[in-house]
């Protein structure tokens, strides 16, 4: 078993290991996806300077291996605003550490294109809804976890088994059953740990409520899981717009190789002089967008 951290030089760090399929797994569940990158040429990690100790940690767990690891100059995330030529805005995703989002490709000055921006579902949904933390904020959104008396940390942890989260709430919804609770808003407290048994009785609802998701978010999701179980389509949420100027808020990664979304701020259609809007499409068995010009009438 072997493990070597290394510097690169540009504001990320190298990771060359044995190949251990559990260290992978655990390397992914625990480290965001915007904090890693994997170099199929190499095959080695790129890993932000923020992952690093989290990734010694796993490395000695799994391999037995206390490597070396670099002296890490990190610098303070400070987000600046930048403008990008978006060409594509990928479909967001849930990663493996829980977090749900989209990358966007952009081109340079020169044509040449790359994955570029790391999009967080809420900064994609508060540029192109509104802010829904806002719009809901009128909503009860009492903490399930809190209702049936677990710790929403430790659930973050994955602490919790989906059998002792079950025990939990059958032990909370006794406790609260108008029977024996002779509070006078008995049958409102009964309902709300009622309502949080439900969201955590499954899988979907105990990820967004760790995630803190809103109400509306979590009644979206149901529905397209009901549909989905249906049809057997797969559902994501897409932006209306998927191409154009967009001048975001965010922090460099990986030495700068992407950049970490934090707000939009602002985002414009691509024309030419002639009126035309440009779009892309990524082929099937593709990769990358394919762009092209689209009259408008």
């Amino acid at each position: 078993m072997y493990a070597r951290f290394e510097d690169s030089g540009l504001g990320f760090y190298w990771l060359t290991s044995t190949n251990h399929a559990p260290l992978v797994a655990d390397l992914k569940a625990e480290v965001p996806a915007h904090l890693r990158q994997w170099d199929p040429a190499r095959k080695s990690w790129m890993l932000d300077p923020a992952a690093i100790l989290t990734v010694a940690r796993l490395v000695k767990r799994h391999l037995g291996v206390d490597a070396p690891v670099p002296p890490i100059a990190v610098a303070a995330q400070h987000a600046s605003t930048r403008f990008f030529r978006v060409v594509y805005i990928g479909s967001p995703k849930y990663r493996e550490d829980n977090t749900y989002t989209a990358t966007a490709y952009c081109e340079d000055e020169h044509g040449a294109g790359e994955w570029k921006l790391v999009i967080p579902i809420g900064a994609l949904r508060g540029y192109f809804e509104g802010d829904l933390a806002a719009l809901f904020a009128d909503q009860n959104t009492d903490d399930e976890w809190a209702l049936i008396g677990l710790d929403r940390d430790a659930a973050g942890r994955g602490e919790y088994t989906p059998e002792q989260i079950k025990r939990a709430a059958r032990i909370a919804l006794g406790k609260v059953h108008p029977d024996v609770n002779k509070d006078p808003d008995a049958r409102a407290q009964w309902d709300k740990v009622q309502e949080a048994a439900q969201v955590l009785s499954t899988p979907a609802g105990i990820h967004f409520s760790i995630m803190g998701a809103t109400e509306f978010e979590k009644a979206r999701q149901k529905r397209l899981s009901e549909a989905t179980d249906k049809s057997g389509r797969q559902y994501n949420y897409a932006p209306p717009r998927r191409t154009g100027w967009m001048l975001v808020e965010g922090a460099d990664l990986l030495g700068g190789r992407q950049v970490l979304v934090s707000k939009i701020v602002g985002f414009e259609d691509i024309t030419d002089a002639h009126g035309r809007v440009l779009t892309a499409g990524i082929p099937r068995g593709k990769r990358t967008p394919v762009p092209h010009w689209l009259v408008v009438p």
